[in-house]
């Protein structure tokens, strides 16, 4: 191990369960901290840099942030706001942007979304996981197409969790199917 930081709370550096975490191009290391309700930020060292989010459903708000994705295209931070049922943007200093989708089953719309992934067009790739697929959009939050439905068969999903790329393909962890598929 090369070093570690945290341990239970709600102070700066400390998190109660964190989940996702993602590197951008200057080494600032972001974690979804889930029951803070917050994101927080630190160098590759571990030492605290900033925060954003609060609790609540205003704008710029989380409530149970799960994963989280850096875009190199246009330097924006996308969080999966899952208790929200949407994906919040912010600058990479912690400002909020904009958010995009609203619960519900139509395309562009989530239950629950969880694991997220940008490709190197600025495709936004998100796992839509109590609607079992997964959905697409543009990094300004436009609805581009989906895959998936429930069950078990080939392309089919049960609890999807996660997601990320391999070169042109779609890795999602099929977490109740106890599988992998590739897209």
């Amino acid at each position: 191990m090369e070093r570690q930081w945290g341990g239970h709370g709600p102070a700066n550096g400390r998190f109660n369960n964190p989940w996702g975490v993602a590197v951008d191009d200057l080494g600032t290391i972001y974690v979804c901290d889930k029951d803070n309700h917050r994101v927080q930020m630190f160098d590759k060292n571990g030492v605290f840099v900033g925060k954003f989010g609060t609790y609540g459903s205003a704008d710029g708000q989380l409530n149970c942030p799960l994963f989280v994705a850096v875009c190199r295209i246009n330097h924006t931070v996308y969080i999966t706001d899952s208790g929200n049922h949407r994906i919040n943007t912010y600058d990479m200093q912690g400002k909020f942007l904009f958010s995009f989708g609203q619960e519900g089953f139509q395309g562009g719309q989530f239950k629950s979304p969880r694991g997220i992934a940008i490709d190197n067009q600025g495709s936004v790739i998100v796992v839509d996981s109590g609607n079992n697929r997964v959905q697409v959009f543009t990094t300004e939050g436009d609805f581009l197409a989906s895959f998936g439905t429930w069950g078990a068969g080939a392309g089919q999903l049960k609890g999807a969790e996660d997601v990320c790329l391999l070169n042109d393909s779609i890795v999602v962890s099929d977490r109740e199917n106890h599988r992998i598929q590739i897209f």
